[in-house]
């Protein structure tokens, strides 16, 4: 799917463009007992196809929760952070991290307030995973003197 989408899309390469990718993938991933090895080569096979394509790509990795999966969710969360530690070595400035649905989406009351099902989100819940969003790319967009 990915291959598609980036081949469709032409990057605008000019030297001042850069590109903010909030990503959320992984929260079927906790249900369908993805092993750890196979879902970090997949994530960062994906993040690398769009670098590919568009090199000054900055990405923000939500950590993703769903309903009865709260363990694996917070297993997965080390994935992730494993992720942009190894990105951070090898592709410094391009990964880092995101929202954490455990906390926000969770919300104290099991997913009740955001998510009529336990995994998707409601309308309260799209806007406050993209108020979550913006918190941490405005911090980082400051943190550049933007």
């Amino acid at each position: 799917m990915i291959n598609g989408w980036l081949a469709l899309h032409t990057p605008n390469t000019e030297h001042d463009t850069i590109f903010l990718f909030p990503v959320n993938i992984g929260s079927n991933d906790l249900a369908d007992g993805t092993t750890e090895s196979s879902f970090k080569t997949s994530y960062a096979s994906v993040l690398n196809k769009i670098l590919a394509v568009y090199p000054r790509a900055i990405f923000f990795l939500t950590y993703p929760a769903r309903r009865g999966f709260n363990t694996e969710g917070a297993a997965m969360k080390t994935w992730i952070q494993a992720i942009i530690s190894d990105f951070a070595i090898s592709d410094p400035d391009h990964v880092f991290a995101g929202d954490d649905e455990l906390v926000w989406f969770e919300n104290g009351d099991d997913f009740a307030t955001y998510s009529d099902d336990g995994i998707h989100q409601n309308a309260a819940g799209q806007i406050e995973g993209e108020a979550q969003k913006e918190v941490i790319i405005k911090a980082y967009l400051t943190s550049l003197g933007h």
